[in-house]
């Protein structure tokens, strides 16, 4: 996983809320950081809360931001307006999307859906 960057969308441990208790993204997160991957995320909500747990991770202000050069994406939180990603991935060096809430509808990926 070294020198590896893997975007991750939604920090919140559900949508419409920055409350990051509970959420998935954290041990997701600190098991890239213990391979060594480089960590983009972003959140809607939570982003503030998440820096205080993760302060030297790259967080971003827009998902296609956070997309910019990773080679995976990990989708952590069924947001609404990750539904609607699709162009935004093109900016991504890989195009491996594991969308753990199945809310991406995207083409032109490496796409698997999974649920927990």
């Amino acid at each position: 996983m070294r020198e590896k960057k893997v975007a991750v969308l939604g920090l919140a441990f559900k949508n419409d809320t920055d409350d990051i208790r509970e959420s998935r993204a954290i041990p997701v997160i600190a098991e890239l950081l213990r391979l060594r991957a480089e960590v983009s995320a972003y959140d809607p909500m939570a982003t503030e809360n998440m820096k205080r747990i993760f302060p030297t991770i790259e967080y971003s202000g827009k998902a296609k931001d956070a997309l910019e050069g990773a080679d995976a994406c990990l989708v952590m939180t069924e947001w609404d307006e990750f539904k609607n990603l699709d162009s935004e991935f093109e900016v991504m060096k890989g195009k491996i999307v594991v969308d753990g809430r199945r809310v991406i509808k995207a083409k032109n990926i490496d796409y698997e859906g999974l649920c927990w």
